[in-house]
Parts: C-alpha cells; sequence; structure tokens
C-alpha cells in the first residue's frame, strides 16, 4: 500500500505531501492513521503537491478533502495517514479493484486508529459536539438498552433514566440535528472503515475532538429517551425526534460490532451514498459473517454493474439461498428482473421481519439456455384480481385513513371468515401493518401496535351509526395502530386475489390485475410475477399474504399448540422468525410440521 506523510505547516499554507509504500505485512506494521471521511462535490478542486526525490508534483482533490488534510495538518511535525483519494490511483481500475480488497485491513490494523472527519465547524456544531460530550460523561451503558448514571453524575440518575427527558430545548436539539444529519454518516464506505476501526478512534468536527466510543454511547441515550413517557410530556423533543429517527438509527446501527449477514448490511445502507454502485457491494465485503465470506465475491472494476449484481444473487443461489430476490422492483427491459438493482435508492422496506414463506427448504436453481433466464422451484399461490393503490388515500392527518377503511370493507366483515382460517378483520389488521405487531414478537415489544387495538380499531370505523367518528376518538393503542398503516402502506399496494374467498395482501404499486403471487423455496417472501410470452415472468418484487408467510404453500397451516413469532437471535444478526408452544412456554427454530412429513 502507499501511506500519505502530511508535512507539517500553519492553516493557510500550501498542503505538501509525500507517499511511500509499504507492507501490511511488515512486523511491525507500520504507523499510520486511516482517515474516514465524504469525499464531496468534485466541483471548485483545489490542488495540493506530493513530493518526490527531487520531484514535485500537483494533484487535484475535492475541497472537503484539502479542508480535512488542513485540520489535521500538524504544525510542528509530519503526520502519517492512509487516505483512499490519494494512495489509490483511481483512474487505475486494476489497482483499485486489488486496494480495495486490502481496503477492511487497512482500516483494522491502523496502529494509529481511525479519525472520523466528520466536516469543519458550522452553525452551532461546536456546541453541539460539546452537549456530546458531556452526555457521554454522565452514563454508562451496562446492557445493550440500559444505562446507569456514571461515577461523576450518581447524584443526577435522570440522565440515565429513560422517562425522563434529556435536559434539552430547542437550542441543543438544533445543535444536535446538525451533527447527527452530516453527509459522513450517509457515505456508504463509511460503515465498514468504522466497523473495523479499533476502540482508539477519533471523531473530528472542526477543531472538537471525541473518541468514537463515546460519540456513540451518546448517541445510544438520545435515542433510547424516545420514550413514550418521555413524548407525551415534551412535545418539542417528540417533534424532533420524529425528524431525527432515521439518522439516530443509523448512527446506533454503526455502534454495532458484531457481523451483519449481507441482507441486513444491504437494509441498513437505506439512502446511503457513493461515487460507484458497485461500492454497494463491495463496501460491505468485510463487515459480513463468515460463511458469507467464502462467497468469494472480489471486487472488480472491470466488470459492468449488472455483472457484479448478477454474480452476487448466484452466489448465494449456489448456498440454496434466493432471499435477494425479494429485492427486486420493477425496472425496463434492459435489466435481468431477477437481479436487484441496488443502485436505485430506495425506501427503507417496511416489511421489517425475515418472514419464511419458503418453508424451511434450500432453493432449487439454475440458468437456463443464457444468462439472462433463470429457472427456480415453488408454488404459484393465486392471481391477483382487485388492486387499491393506497397511496393517495393515506395522510398524516389520519382522516383519509377512516375515508380508506370504509372504502374497502362492507359493514358486515366483521361477521365474515378468511381463506385460511381466523376472522377476516384479523387478516386485514394483520395486512395493513404488514405482520408488525406486538403480540408476534417474543418476548413481546413495546413499539409495534397489538393486534386488537387493529381490530378494535377497524370495527370502531365500520360499525352502523359511526359514520361521523373523528381521530381523537381513537384511543392511544389504536392511534398507534393507525400511525403504523400510514407507515407501513406509504409506499405500497393493496390486493385482493381471484380465489374464492378471496386472500388479501401488501405489494408494489405498479402491481395489476392478473399479476401471479408464488411462493419459491428458499425465498424469506412470497413473489410477485409478471407473465410475458412463451411461459416466461419478470420478477416484480416481494408481497406480503397473508395466511402464506410462513411455510404454508409447503407445508399446510401451522396447528396448536404452535403460533410462529419472531424473536432476536445474535448469530443470525437481527430479528428471526421461530415456533412457540404456548403450552410448554418453549421457543423452537425448527419447524415442528416437518415431523409430519412423510421423510425417512
Amino acid at each position: 500500500i502507499r501511506l500519505l506523510t502530511i508535512l507539517p505547516g500553519n492553516h493557510n499554507d500550501e498542503i505538501m505531501l509525500s507517499l511511500h509504500q509499504t507492507s501490511l505485512d511488515t512486523r511491525p506494521t507500520p504507523s499510520y492513521e486511516a482517515l474516514s471521511y465524504v469525499w464531496g462535490s468534485p466541483k471548485d478542486p483545489e490542488t495540493i503537491f506530493i513530493t518526490g526525490s527531487n520531484e514535485l508534483w500537483d494533484i487535484q482533490v475535492t475541497r472537503n478533502l484539502a479542508v480535512a488534510l488542513r485540520h489535521f495538518r500538524y504544525t510542528d511535525r509530519p503526520r502519517v495517514t492512509w487516505i483512499d483519494a490519494v494512495c489509490i490511483d483511481q483512474s487505475n481500475l486494476d489497482e483499485r479493484s486489488s486496494q480495495v480488497q486490502l481496503m477492511g485491513d487497512i482500516y483494522r490494523l491502523a496502529p494509529s486508529g481511525v479519525i472520523v472527519w466528520l466536516g469543519p465547524e458550522e452553525g452551532s456544531s461546536k456546541y453541539g459536539m460539546q452537549l456530546l460530550e458531556q452526555l457521554s460523561s454522565k452514563v454508562e451503558i451496562v446492557e445493550p438498552e440500559r444505562f446507569v448514571p456514571s461515577a461523576q453524575s450518581q447524584r443526577d440518575g435522570t440522565w440515565a433514566d429513560m422517562n425522563q427527558p434529556l435536559p434539552y430545548q430547542e437550542r441543543e436539539l438544533f445543535a444536535l440535528g446538525g451533527i447527527i444529519n452530516r453527509p459522513w454518516f450517509t457515505r456508504v464506505w463509511i460503515r465498514q472503515e468504522i466497523f473495523l476501526a479499533s476502540d482508539n478512534a477519533l471523531v473530528l468536527c472542526g477543531d472538537c475532538t471525541m473518541t468514537w466510543n463515546n460519540f456513540c454511547k451518546a448517541i445510544r441515550c438520545v435515542y433510547a429517551k424516545n420514550t413514550p413517557a418521555v413524548l407525551r410530556q415534551f412535545p418539542i423533543q417528540t417533534r424532533w425526534f420524529r425528524e431525527n429517527e432515521d439518522s439516530l438509527v443509523r448512527i446506533c446501527e454503526l455502534a454495532r460490532k458484531t457481523p451483519f449477514t449481507f441482507k441486513r448490511l444491504r437494509k441498513a445502507q437505506g439512502y446511503s451514498d457513493c461515487k460507484d454502485p458497485r461500492d454497494r457491494i463491495y463496501a460491505v465485503l468485510s463487515m459480513v459473517y463468515a460463511p458469507e465470506q467464502q462467497l468469494g465475491i472480489v471486487p472488480d472494476y472491470t466488470l459492468s454493474i449488472l455483472h457484479v449484481y448478477r454474480d452476487v444473487v448466484r452466489r448465494f443461489m449456489g448456498m440454496g439461498d434466493l432471499d435477494l430476490l425479494a429485492e427486486c422492483r420493477p425496472t425496463d427491459s434492459s435489466w435481468i428482473s431477477w437481479v436487484p438493482d441496488w443502485s436505485q435508492f430506495s425506501r427503507s422496506d417496511s416489511l421489517q421481519y425475515a418472514f419464511l414463506a419458503g418453508g424451511p427448504f434450500l432453493a432449487v436453481s439454475r440458468n437456463l439456455n443464457n444468462d439472462d433466464i433463470l429457472s427456480i422451484s415453488g408454488v404459484r399461490i393465486d392471481r391477483v384480481s382487485k388492486v387499491f393503490d393506497l397511496h393517495n388515500l393515506i395522510d398524516y392527518n389520519y382522516g383519509s385513513f377512516i375515508k380508506m377503511i370504509r372504502t374497502l370493507i362492507p359493514s358486515d366483515y366483521a361477521q365474515m371468515n378468511y381463506a385460511t382460517g381466523g376472522s377476516a378483520i384479523e387478516a386485514f389488521v394483520r395486512t395493513l401493518v404488514t405482520e408488525q405487531l406486538e403480540e408476534i414478537c417474543h418476548p413481546p415489544a413495546l413499539g409495534p401496535p397489538k393486534l386488537l387495538d387493529g381490530i378494535r380499531t377497524i370495527r370502531k370505523i365500520i360499525a352502523p351509526g359511526n359514520e361521523a367518528i373523528q381521530y381523537h376518538d381513537f384511543d392511544d393503542g389504536e392511534k398507534k395502530f393507525i400511525s403504523f398503516v400510514n407507515t407501513t402502506m406509504e409506499d405500497k399496494t393493496l390486493f385482493f386475489t381471484s380465489s374464492s374467498p378471496p386472500l388479501m395482501g401488501a405489494g408494489i404499486q405498479s402491481l395489476q390485475p392478473g399479476d401471479l403471487v408464488c411462493a419459491f423455496l428458499g425465498c424469506e417472501r412470497p413473489l410477485l410475477l409478471r407473465p410475458i410470452e412463451n411461459s416466461k415472468y419478470r420478477v416484480l418484487g416481494p408481497a406480503y399474504l397473508c395466511g402464506y408467510m410462513h411455510g404454508q404453500a409447503f407445508l399446510g397451516p401451522i396447528t396448536a399448540p404452535f403460533r410462529v413469532v419472531t424473536t432476536f437471535v445474535p448469530q443470525s444478526g437481527g430479528d428471526v422468525f421461530g415456533f412457540l408452544d404456548t403450552g410448554a412456554g418453549r421457543f423452537q427454530i425448527e419447524d415442528p410440521r416437518i415431523d409430519r412429513l412423510p421423510l425417512d
């Protein structure tokens, strides 16, 4: 690798650097710091100078990097760093590919640590950093979501009490928002860079410095204060949490040091930015679980974006895993429909859970005559017959929610049964929130709404004589359900199938009557397919289909004493579905229906 030495100088002096080559295999590892930063706009670049043996040449870097170099430069001694924009020849695709393979080791082995550059001081950023440093000194984390007062704040336990608000008004909240919404947090590569960093990583914002561990501790404390007890009493903080929740969640995710699954990393990327779409794959390779690191994905910038993405899907198929097909969305004919186009920004998927629609089976798949056609094994469940685009019926004043329910549900719906069992209203409730319910979590989670609150909400709306019902007529539990529906269905279409009685589900907005709902071995969700010519189909995307999310298409219904629940399993990197024996109170991953199969 190349290491960069920032030669000493005053703040306004020309930026002078030198480069030298070394090896990460050298022992001891050469001393250097690795910089994690945002490249910034290529417009209006700044010239910096590199000295060699009797030579001096200039290169252009983004203004954001130039500002960073001026802040890092010592006045009295050199500083050795690794910075991708300078230490890698970005125009040489072969060098870029080989160096990207080493980036995991570069950040992991940096003896002097990783430096996170959030950018120069702006507005009230200095005050925001001071608030975070102060908060980090007030609390300690003893469990993932449990805080206790630090030694210096034993007399004031309110800092660590999650039912007590932070002593912040608009000025403080504005300053914090200015920190957590900086561009650095939205860059794809920073996830790997800070994930691999040692415990001595530092955060710099202007001239303010604090350790990454303290920064994350303070942000996690801020996020943990987002409790009903706080939000009910303090409207200012309620509004701030609503506006900044995504940023807080993103930083809490960055604080995690255990490996992720590739699917979880893809989901966590959300609206993350990257200059090259291939980096949406390459930037996470050093963070995934060991089995997925064995897939053999190697950075190669000479390959097209489609080639890179298709290769990833194929490698997972080779493991019997079709889950990545659930990340597909409608594309034009120039793109292969069964390959997700990860270069496109997409709203974070509101099907939060990893379902088991394909059962506990591995995929059976093969390519046909060419690379563009895929053959996979599954079951056609039903055909879409009616579609309701809810986008224009949902708003955050909730008045249209009532109109939507009355439009979709007849008053006698309360007496109807659903096709796979249970009441039709219960199925409707499950569909509207795509099964994000308190009861499905084990142990029960406080975040999602309760099933009974959803049922009560629907019954209240469609009850004869309740035509004049208003939002204020609902209790807190019912309002939570309505809020979840607004969020969940914001980017979805409600649909009913052609069977009698019909199934109901939720899918992409471009869904049409005649599209098929299918379940495939090795795929966690049902997929929506659109028939084209010669018995071929295009993949449209995933669906929620009530009654078919847990392997029922292959194994039949789940019977007592078992019911499906989701629980957090650290080894899997997130929530997984399993089966709760309600009689014994025992949770198991193994599907109890397997024992009924006529297998040797």
